[in-house]
């Protein structure tokens, strides 16, 4: 009797395990573009509750180069996410801005581009469902 108990508590963890999901998918984001090979490129995804903080849940940065630059993450699913990227010429790990207060550096976001001011959650969003690529420029 107790070989049964434990062949089925074992058969019954077994189809718990493997009926469970894959919640993940992998995010990548290519960046053409890049104008020079100096500094850094920073990359960041963001949730709502993270999208201006200076240390965002996901990020990396490379050694600039021209041409093409790829990242990947591996991120939770059916979660809104936003991507920023930085083009650190400096590697001070953060935007400069000029006299007027524009940057002296390029960025770019996912989704739509605010026009008159920072990039905002809501416009750069996206819902990250399956395995993605995004790919933006400066």
């Amino acid at each position: 009797m107790p070989r049964i108990l434990i062949t089925s508590l074992f058969l019954f963890n077994f189809c718990i395990v493997c009926a469970q999901t894959n919640d993940t998918a992998t995010l990548s984001v290519i960046l053409v573009n890049c104008s020079s090979a100096q500094g850094k490129v920073l990359v960041s995804v963001h949730n709502d509750s993270t999208f201006y903080d200076k240390k965002p849940p996901f990020w990396a940065e490379k050694t600039a180069k021209t041409g093409v630059l790829s990242f990947t993450f591996k991120l939770a699913t059916n979660t809104p996410y936003a991507v920023m990227v930085l083009h650190d010429e400096n590697e001070n790990y953060q935007m400069d801005f000029n006299r007027l207060g524009l940057p002296k550096e390029d960025a770019a976001n996912s989704g739509k581009r605010n026009k008159y001011g920072p990039p905002q959650f809501d416009l750069a969003k996206f819902q990250l469902k399956k395995d993605s690529l995004i790919r933006l420029q400066f």
